[in-house]
């Protein structure tokens, strides 16, 4: 989704279009400075009879003359953390639109090799700001000074110059974009999703429920798991709200379309997992056979094969979830445990770099990126051991990493270390 409010309509939906093609469409991991970047840049698009031009100022930049802004040190820029103040914000957009034109049109090969290696540190996966500064070598005091010459006085330099493409040498491709106009009502139930995976519960409590009431059981189905995330609701809470014992549940749910019913049963799913595994796991197959993609019911099937050593199934569930999501946080943790179990290092690098790139707009994304080279190389150890093969069933292998994994929230690396020292246990 992208939500568009009434103002700059057409920027914003650039600039985040943007974000789609570099992020979601490519395996490339691309810093967070130079993604915004390419979206400021190419932000100011405009389609004409024969031409398309782009690259013009942005409204950001204006910050620095009328406002008194100044360019964030480029050190910070390329320490790949990004900015969460609104001001600050602005002025990282900014600065990060400058830099970038003046890498681009610039015809010094001793900058290009700096950005040329700069590049080739951070995709090999290294996140500390200090390394990744030092790695645009010398080029640090020199460009924030010419960063903030041009961006004070940008009349005659390349932060003028439009970009200009005949048409024909554009190339085409079709995407299908379905422009909704949504009422107040209607935005709250499409985001809803979004926020549970977000886990904002407040929001989703403000939303969808605001008054308890149980007359629209979906918006309820989110709203007593947000229940009980937070406040540990009695069981029986979920059993009566969603009628389970009901033989009319089907008719009872026929209002919403097949995509809402199948989030809903895979609600169910997670609310009885892994307590009521049977239960779990019908809940999760009744959302798949409404909607092959959703994601959250394929996790759950994957983990439920797991526990019962069903791995050409769980392998199937997760290539799966994988297949349709790997940006999903919950995804790429549960890809990375469900490599150790599989004997799959394939799984585990690609689940590992992609987690990596999740973290890396965290104020700890160093920590982050050491805790998950750690998570790695133990990985790598543990599936060379080939345990699941190697060690009598009675040591229930399976159980103890499964057990370890579940306390593991793999949007908060704090929990990961503990979990790692039992699998280092194991091998």
């Amino acid at each position: 989704y992208i939500v568009i409010g009434p103002r700059s309509q057409q920027e914003v939906l650039f600039h985040e279009f943007t974000h789609y093609l570099t992020s979601y469409r490519s395996n490339a991991q691309t810093p967070t400075w130079l993604e915004e970047a390419l979206a400021e840049t190419l932000s100011t698009v405009s389609v004409n009879f024969d031409e398309v031009k782009f690259g013009g100022a942005p409204n950001r930049i204006s910050g620095f003359g009328t406002h008194g802004g100044r360019p964030i040190p480029l050190a910070r820029l390329l320490s790949d953390i990004y900015e969460t103040d609104r001001t600050k914000a602005n002025a990282y957009y900014a600065t990060a639109w400058v830099f970038y034109k003046l890498i681009w049109m610039s015809d010094d090969e001793d900058l290009d090799a700096a950005f040329s290696n700069y590049l080739e540190v951070y995709r090999s996966g290294e996140r500390d700001p200090e390394i990744l500064a030092g790695s645009f070598s010398t080029y640090l005091d020199d460009m924030d000074q010419r960063i903030s010459l041009v961006a004070r006085r940008p009349r005659g330099t390349v932060l003028e110059l439009i970009y200009e493409l005949p048409l024909n040498k554009v190339r085409p491709e079709t995407i299908e974009l379905k422009k909704t106009d949504l009422t107040d009502n209607d935005f709250y139930t499409a985001i809803a999703p979004f926020l549970l995976d977000i886990k904002n519960y407040d929001k989703i409590n403000q939303f969808l429920n605001p008054e308890n009431s149980r007359d629209r059981p979906l918006s309820n189905a989110f709203y007593a798991l947000a229940r009980d995330e937070t406040l540990s609701i009695e069981r029986d809470y979920m059993e009566n709200l969603v009628g389970i014992t009901d033989p009319n549940l089907e008719e009872y749910l026929s209002v919403y379309s097949q995509k809402e019913q199948s989030r809903y049963y895979s609600l169910l799913s997670r609310y009885f997992y892994p307590e009521y595994l049977e239960a779990s796991y019908d809940f999760a197959q009744q959302a798949i056979v409404l909607d092959s993609a959703n994601v959250e019911a394929l996790l759950k099937l994957c983990l439920i094969s797991l526990k019962r050593r069903e791995f050409s199934s769980a392998k199937s569930y997760i290539d799966q979830a994988a297949s349709l999501s790997i940006q999903n946080d919950e995804v790429i943790g549960i890809s990375a445990l469900a490599s150790l179990l599989l004997g799959d290092q394939d799984l585990l690098k690609k689940s590992t770099d992609q987690w990596k790139s999740y973290f890396k707009h965290n104020e700890n994304a160093s920590d982050y990126s050491e805790t998950i080279s750690l998570f790695y190389n133990v990985g790598t150890e543990f599936i060379k051991a080939d345990l699941i093969e190697n060690t009598p069933v009675e040591s229930d292998v399976v159980e103890d990493i499964l057990r370890a994994g579940s306390g593991v929230r793999f949007y908060d690396l704090s929990g990961l270390k503990p979990f790692l020292q039992v699998v280092l246990e194991k091998i």
